[in-house]
């Protein structure tokens, strides 16, 4: 939101919120060691904060996106972070790809499902730029950064 837009107190505490969020982000930043890149990811990342140092991206909302649209966002820098240069191939079906699965307590953001009988499929509701490339990587993830998965599968 531009600043000079604002023109009631719930608008100011909502920048002023959201301000505060990325100097947090900015001093957390500047606090981590400076090179740590020879430890093993599952070390290195602790928090979102660590994310966006080892990625040196720094993501905040755009004007009119949607919590989910950013959660996107979110979740696909993760895994470029934990995958750490691995492209993912979606037409290997040799590479194995693995994807955080939560059961949430609400209201999910799909309510439709589907039954196919006598027939054998392959399905994906996930795209592979959201995938780990091992199982350890995803269940670290999926764990560390629950609160980003949920805006992401929650509206």
């Amino acid at each position: 939101m531009n600043i000079t837009a604002i023109t009631n107190k719930k608008q100011a505490e909502t920048v002023f919120n959201e301000l505060c969020q990325k100097w947090k982000t900015l001093l957390e930043f500047f606090e981590q060691p400076e090179d740590d890149s020879s430890k093993p990811i599952l070390e290195r990342v602790k928090t979102y904060a660590d994310i966006e140092r080892i990625s040196g991206t720094v993501l905040t909302k755009r004007d009119g996106e949607t919590a989910d649209e950013f959660a996107y966002r979110q979740v696909k820098l993760i895994a470029q972070v934990y995958n750490e240069g691995t492209q993912l191939d979606p037409m290997d079906t040799n590479q194995y790809k693995y994807y955080p699965w939560h059961k949430i307590d609400k209201n999910s953001g799909s309510g439709l499902s589907s039954d196919d009988f006598g027939s054998w499929s392959t399905t994906s509701a996930v795209g592979v730029r959201l995938c780990f490339k091992s199982a350890e990587f995803a269940i670290d993830a999926g764990t560390k950064f629950i609160d980003i998965y949920s805006q992401l599968k929650i509206k």
